[in-house]
């Protein structure tokens, strides 16, 4: 089993066709190792993976309203495309700092249970929350 990663892909604003959660860009690929290339692995028999899908980037929708922080309660946060190309083994969440156990993953809302116990921040006011950091795969969001 390999993992790699892969190199970002800009994809022209004028192309006709974007991909979406339900047709990704289907592209060939290759490999490089100890100096041997290999163009295009679709064109060999014997591979599982015959195209490399490309998905949209998550979105993370900004908090439309004021977060307090409760013990025991869940934090949803919504978005499109969360789970397009991602499973929940792909997703960190964070609330000041500590890990929010992933709960449910769906297209549009990712849900996590925080720390039973308010994290401390580095704010001036207890009754600002905890800042809330995402990350999909390679992608990083904060302050949304």
């Amino acid at each position: 089993l390999i993992f790699c990663k892969t190199p970002s892909l800009e994809i022209p604003h004028d192309r006709r066709k974007h991909p979406t959660a339900d047709e990704p860009l289907l592209l060939n690929y290759g490999f490089e190792l100890d100096g041997v290339r290999t163009e295009d692995i679709s064109q060999l028999s014997g591979f599982r993976m015959r195209h490399l899908a490309v998905f949209p980037d998550p979105v993370i929708e900004k908090f439309s309203d004021m977060r307090f922080y409760r013990s025991g309660d869940y934090l949803t946060i919504n978005g499109k495309y969360l789970n397009a190309a991602a499973r929940e083994r792909d997703i960190l969440v964070t609330v000041g700092g500590e890990p929010c156990n992933l709960t449910a993953l769906a297209n549009r809302a990712l849900t996590c249970q925080p720390p039973p116990e308010r994290p401390n921040t580095q704010k001036f006011s207890y009754d600002t929350d905890p800042d809330v950091f995402v990350k999909i795969g390679g992608i990083r969001y904060e302050r949304f």
